[in-house]
């Protein structure tokens, strides 16, 4: 009985810390390296750029990453650059995408249902930074991507998987050295 008591005790003890929300400051920093692609039996290498930064109001961080296909042909296929910028929300450790920036800099609610504009929301588990993004498609289908960055002892190791419709289209796995 007296065991129980204190095994009460301490979890009743633990519990805020538990609770309490993990720092974005692991994640911190520019991060770079490579991956291999895998979809079906196509293998492609890819250069990526992450770089993830306090937002300047203190309320939320900015994710950017940048994606350099390598291909067969010997022509390297530049991605344009992500960069969203997240917000927390009522949960602890969720973050929301606070919203896009159009073509004149202003910036515009996200409307995933245009199939324009993916929306963004992020978590942090433990040393994981998850990045989940979804849009709908032209037929009311959807796409979603999932990118996990765990942070390591020197880097970052990533993992990407795009999904159409709950079926796996794409898998990309990668480790990322922290730049200094």
């Amino acid at each position: 009985m007296r065991a129980m008591q204190l095994a009460l005790t301490l979890a009743l003890a633990l519990l805020p810390a538990v609770a309490a929300a993990q720092s974005i400051d692991p994640f911190l920093g520019r991060f770079a390296g490579a991956s291999v692609q895998v979809s079906g039996t196509d293998e492609s290498k890819r250069d990526l750029t992450v770089e993830i930064t306090k937002s300047p109001d203190g309320k939320g961080f900015l994710v950017m990453w940048k994606t350099v296909i390598h291909k067969a042909s010997g022509k390297d296929e530049e991605q344009p650059a992500d960069r969203v910028r997240f917000v927390p929300t009522r949960r602890d450790n969720i973050y929301s995408a606070a919203s896009r920036q159009d073509m004149f800099g202003k910036q515009v609610p996200i409307d995933p249902i245009s199939g324009k504009d993916p929306y963004y929301w992020a978590r942090i588990s433990g040393k994981t930074l998850s990045v989940y993004n979804i849009i709908i498609n032209d037929d009311g289908g959807y796409e979603m991507q999932v990118y996990h960055r765990t942070v390591t002892d020197d880097g970052m190791k990533v993992e990407f998987q795009r999904i159409r419709d709950g079926a796996p289209q794409r898998t990309v796995t990668g480790i990322l050295k922290r730049m200094k």
